[in-house]
């Protein structure tokens, strides 16, 4: 598996934070609005920021950050179709393998520096040089030469990358794919200051003066697990568009604190992408007037680790799959509207297996234990990780309990926290453990091309088909007709379903409390949250 920096990431969080501490927590009561009419916009994460680097950025809270402080050529509009940001124009041949991205003028870094296509070219294949060991990188692998180079197998200059002049960006790609304009939109595509990282090394994200990137903020300090503060970047080629001066991020573990901080009105906003609103207060979330829920493009699963002796078994897997009363789940725990998912393209919603199909489930078990050679299910005992969450805890202990009422079989939960349990999950030190996925871009097709790559940061399982890919691979041909694709990302879903290396659990809406001081926040279909586009009343 290929190994991401981790520990450079964090070294760089713990060098911000000694350089730039106390910061302060937040004054309540304002509104978002100082008395020298400054405009803040508060709001708080889980746990300290695992990658600051976008080109290794594989989480929400990373892509959160990354969102405010670097730029792509084109963002996540609200619909989930991609909106242009340092593109003027993009253009593609009629068989999308071709795409010509024109950059607007004055696009410039946030310390100055011209922003030209030749940037856009050095950062994407600055994400695919092995060195930088991105575990990210597969999501270029749509451009030509992009995987060899990633692998050691091909050049630099082979990869299908050319800044025609200063302005004009053209991208050649291994297939045609529609949804291009939207892939760039993910932080891995973001563009860096060359001169900046060539001048500092691996440490170029280590303090704020050197954090250089183009988006709509630029960082102001990190206090290392207490508070990230933004500020607006006035060299951003949208700045005039920009409402708000000043962003505070509060770093809260515990999400009945975050809860009280904005019944407290100490907060703007709690909701994913930034937080959640904790299970046991959705009820009273609900009743509020400040309560909205969104739309969204993402599944609630468990990953399952299929080199594990016992979790390698076919059998095993669906017995877990099918135990677990997904409906219950959703009306006594999550309490978010959401769907079961008997499947895992949320556009699908496909229906491979009944939800809590205990007489099944035993059946498969029966199967599994007589392959394992094991006697009796109470001799079963798995093992199931989370991150720590009270609501991924009460979803884990439910899962737990059908599992044991259901099947007889042992769960042992335990949890870990954010950047611990990434890593732990990676790198294979599991049998279960919970995730989600939100879509980066529309293309069903985001939900089944991780596991495409057997040891891909994202896939997690170790799980391969090569009839999955090649299905993946013929269905890419037909970006003519959507029909026919989304029928053969249908026989690809049928085939990971039927090994089942994932357990869906649900596909899930975003559930928020915002303020009456905030006139206008959006929340993309595909989760993300630009702050630039944030009005205060």
């Amino acid at each position: 598996m290929k190994k991401r920096w981790l520990s450079l990431a964090l070294a760089g969080v713990v060098a911000v934070s000694a350089a730039l501490t106390g910061c302060g927590g937040f004054s309540g009561g304002d509104g978002g609005k100082k008395a020298d009419g400054e405009k803040v916009f508060r709001i708080s994460i889980s746990s300290d920021i695992p990658d600051l680097d976008p080109a290794l950025v594989s989480d929400n809270q990373s892509a959160l950050l990354a969102n405010q402080v670097f730029q792509s050529l084109t963002y996540v509009q609200k619909d989930g179709t991609a909106g242009l940001d340092a593109a003027e124009k993009v253009e593609h041949s009629d068989d999308f393998v071709t795409w010509t991205f024109t950059l607007k003028d004055g696009l410039k870094f946030s310390n100055g520096d011209e922003i030209k296509a030749e940037d856009y070219k050095y950062s994407w294949l600055r994400t695919l040089n092995p060195e930088t060991a991105s575990g990210q990188a597969n999501r270029l692998y749509f451009i030509k030469g992009a995987q060899a180079y990633n692998e050691g197998k091909g050049k630099a200059e082979e990869v299908g990358i050319e800044a025609k002049d200063d302005k004009t960006l053209v991208v050649t790609l291994e297939k045609g794919n529609a949804f291009f304009d939207e892939a760039v939109a993910y932080p891995v595509y973001s563009v860096v200051d060359k001169k900046v990282i060539e001048a500092n090394g691996k440490e170029w994200f280590n303090k704020p003066e050197t954090y250089i990137g183009s988006g709509a903020y630029k960082l102001e300090s990190y206090d290392l697990g207490k508070e990230i503060v933004l500020k607006k970047n006035d060299n951003y080629i949208n700045a005039k568009d920009v409402q708000i001066d000043t962003v505070k991020i509060a770093i809260i573990e515990d999400e009945n604190t975050v809860y009280e901080k904005f019944k407290a009105k100490d907060l703007d906003f709690v909701g994913s992408p930034a937080h959640s609103v904790p299970t046991d207060k959705m009820d009273e979330a609900k009743g509020l007037p400040e309560y909205k829920q969104f739309p969204n493009t993402q599944i609630y699963w468990y990953k399952v680790n299929t080199k594990d002796p016992i979790m390698g078994n076919v059998h095993m897997r669906k017995a877990l799959a099918l135990a677990i009363d997904r409906q219950n789940i959703i009306d006594n725990v999550a309490k978010g509207n959401q769907i079961p998912a008997t499947g895992i393209i949320p556009q699908f919603k496909s229906e491979y297996f009944k939800d809590n199909d205990v007489e099944e489930a035993k059946k498969e078990l029966e199967l599994g234990m007589k392959e394992l050679g094991i006697n009796k299910p109470e001799d079963v005992t798995v093992q199931v990780k989370y991150n720590t969450n009270e609501g991924h805890q009460k979803i884990a202990q439910a899962v737990q309990e059908n599992w044991k009422k259901n099947l007889g079989i042992n769960a042992e939960i335990s949890n870990e926290e954010w950047k611990v349990y990434l890593d732990t999950l990676k790198e294979g030190n599991y049998q279960i453990g919970r995730l989600g996925w939100v879509a980066d871009f529309t293309d069903p097709a985001d939900f089944l091309n991780m596991y495409m790559y057997e040891d891909g940061e994202d896939n997690m399982t170790y799980w391969h088909s090569d009839e999955f890919n090649a299905k993946i691979g013929e269905a890419n041909k037909h970006f003519d007709d959507l029909n026919k694709r989304d029928a053969l990302l249908k026989e690809a879903e049928a085939i990971i379903m039927a090994d089942m290396p994932a357990i869906p659990v649900y596909f899930g809406t975003v559930n928020t409390v915002i303020q009456d001081t905030v006139d206008q926040l959006n929340i993309t279909l595909l989760g993300n949250l630009y702050i630039k586009d944030v009005k205060l009343k």
